[in-house]
């Protein structure tokens, strides 16, 4: 899917996700439903976006990341 956003959004457009992360720990509240991004990857497929909020960080004991970010 994004490919799809980033092609859909224009210069100067925000993108913005709230995804819970890939940890690899047993007993993980994700189902198949969740999409999982491990550290960094999400970040990695956005260089060529400016980052202006990224965040990593914990939920209710559920590991999650932040991104907001705009189209160069």
């Amino acid at each position: 899917l994004l490919p799809k956003f980033k092609t859909a959004l224009k210069k100067g457009g925000h993108i913005m996700f709230y995804l819970k992360r890939e940890t690899g720990k047993t007993g993980s509240s994700a189902t198949p439903d969740d999409f999982l991004v491990k550290a960094g990857d999400l970040k990695a497929s956005l260089t060529d976006f400016e980052i202006l909020i990224y965040r990593e960080f914990s939920d209710r004991d559920v590991d999650m990341i932040a991104l907001l970010a705009r189209k160069k």
